[in-house]
């Protein structure tokens, strides 16, 4: 959110937003444009000023009245509560920027559009001039989902349902609910609908986001509260109590803030701290550096892609992998963003990940004055022994167990296949073609039938490339009850900053899947 210029008057306006609108809607409501000629003007100029910049938008009344409150409010609150006053006017979408400033200086505006990431489209736009002419507001949204309408208040015990679908630009949705104990349901879709039930069990404030996922990475599209038996809080946001935390003067120190909100986050979550780690470090900050250099925001980059191409180009090994970006005009600030997103949350409160990167960007005569990446990943766990194939088969069969299931039961001639298999990933290294590998362990178990003049059923044959055993847990050699006789052979091989490890699975009556 970029704010910018300084109200001139400090009117008591009564709009809609005294009470709020009843319910969310995606559909841009009337009176996008209030304040008579002077407003009509000003409507006509952005409307100029978007389609420059190759942006279609049409007028929204809930993002008028969001200017009409930014108009009103001290400079304190509006900094804070561009979203908050939208909301409340039910609007469904993002508030990109706004804009608040003497009618007669129509520079501030302009100077918040052009500071505007150029990956984000604006759909939407309110103009707001106040009664006397002196002041004007305008704020620029954008709306990139068709959606049912849905209460912005309920009872507990009701269910929300949300039916729609994102635009064409994305090709997939998915919906991510923070409950009243702070944990996140995610639902993912196989395309552009969404259809889902959210059910408000207890009462407090729910957080609903919507996003698309495309060719520019995943959006955030809409995110909103749903307030279940209770009150809303007061449009009037308090500002910021100073600290000398939230005023870091270096990178250096914003990024030691940053990690100590992030732990103390997942400490309160009872989930372990996160490790520092500089080689996701120097990858978080290189994407911060390009955002500000090719002037967008967000996860794909026009350059180096998403955050797995950056960090398999550095060779890293991790099991798990994601993303933050945020922005504000301070640690805090960033941080809170981040919290108030189901989606963003979900990688901060994510119990799988040990390390994480951290790269911030200080721009003190711009606003939002700091623009983060954060980077998170599983690392493998370090071994202090290398892993054979009898210590992935006792690691199969102790799984096994756990699921109610048999033990493998192996067989000498499949080992001895599979192990033909392996040997072809020893001499290869990480480099092996799959197929080299399940040729030879396939030969190897025709030469030895043939030699004992065994007749062998169908068997499945698969090479698995993990970097730890615990990766196994949801492939079928754990999972599969009727699993029968089978060889299985395991070798590491250096691969990137660490090692791979390869199993050679050869099974008998089993169904490859």
């Amino acid at each position: 959110m970029t704010i910018v210029g300084t109200a001139v008057l400090a009117l008591l306006i009564a709009t809609p937003l005294a009470a709020g609108a009843p319910e969310y809607t995606s559909a841009a409501r009337p009176n996008g444009v209030v304040g008579g000629t002077a407003a009509r003007a000003l409507s006509a100029a952005v409307a100029d000023a978007l389609r420059a910049r190759s942006d279609v938008a049409e007028p929204d009344g809930a993002l008028a009245d969001a200017a009409a409150w930014f108009v009103a409010a001290n400079a304190d609150s509006r900094k804070r509560g561009a979203g908050i006053a939208a909301r409340r006017s039910g609007f469904l979408g993002v508030v990109l920027t706004a804009a608040v400033f003497p009618i007669d200086e129509p520079e501030h505006w302009r100077r918040a559009l052009a500071a505007l990431a150029r990956n984000f489209p604006i759909t939407r736009y309110g103009v707001y001039v106040s009664p006397d002419g002196g002041a004007g507001g305008v704020v620029f949204g954008n709306v990139e989902l068709t959606l049912n309408s849905f209460p912005r208040h309920a009872h507990a015990g009701t269910t929300l349902s949300l039916r729609g679908e994102v635009n064409r630009r994305f090709d997939s949705a998915s919906v991510h609910v923070t409950g009243t104990d702070g944990r996140v349901e995610q639902t993912r879709f196989p395309a552009r609908r969404i259809e889902t039930e959210v059910r408000l069990a207890t009462p407090g404030i729910y957080r609903v986001e919507v996003m698309g996922d495309g060719a520019m990475g995943p959006t955030v599209l809409a995110n909103v509260p749903i307030y279940v038996d209770v009150a809303e809080p007061e449009l009037d946001v308090k500002p910021e109590t100073s600290s000398s935390a939230g005023a870091a003067r270096t990178p250096e120190e914003a990024q030691a803030r940053m990690l100590a909100l992030l732990n103390d986050g997942r400490r309160a979550a009872d989930i372990a701290a996160l490790a520092f780690d500089p080689e996701l470090t120097a990858i978080a900050l290189a994407h911060t550096r390009d955002m500000v250099a090719a002037h967008f925001f967000g996860h794909q980059s026009p350059t180096t892609g998403r955050v797995e191409d950056r960090v398999r180009r550095a060779g890293i090994s991790v099991i798990k992998l994601g993303e933050n970006v945020s922005q504000g005009d301070s640690v805090e600030a960033a941080y809170a963003a981040l919290m108030a997103s189901p989606s963003h949350r979900a990688n901060m409160l994510e119990p799988a990940y040990t390390h994480v990167g951290i790269g911030l960007v200080l721009r003190p005569t711009e606003s939002p004055a700091l623009l983060a990446t954060l980077v998170f990943a599983r690392r493998p766990r370090p071994r202090t022994q290398p892993v054979t194939s009898a210590a992935a088969s006792d690691f199969i069969s102790s799984r096994r167990r756990a699921h109610g299931h048999a033990p493998l039961h192996v067989d000498p001639v499949l080992q001895q296949a599979a192990e033909a298999g392996i040997d072809v990933v020893r001499r290869s290294g990480a480099n092996v073609v799959a197929a080299a590998a399940l040729d030879a362990a396939q030969t190897a178990l025709a030469r030895e039938s043939k030699r004992l003049h065994q007749s062998r059923p169908a068997v499945c044959t698969q090479l698995i490339r993990v970097l730890e055993l615990e990766q196994l847990e949801e492939d079928r050699l754990v999972t599969d009850a009727a699993l029968g006789r089978i060889g299985v052979a395991a070798a590491e091989a250096k691969a990137g900053t660490g090692n791979e490890i390869f199993v050679v699975s050869i099974a008998e009556a089993a169904t490859c899947k």
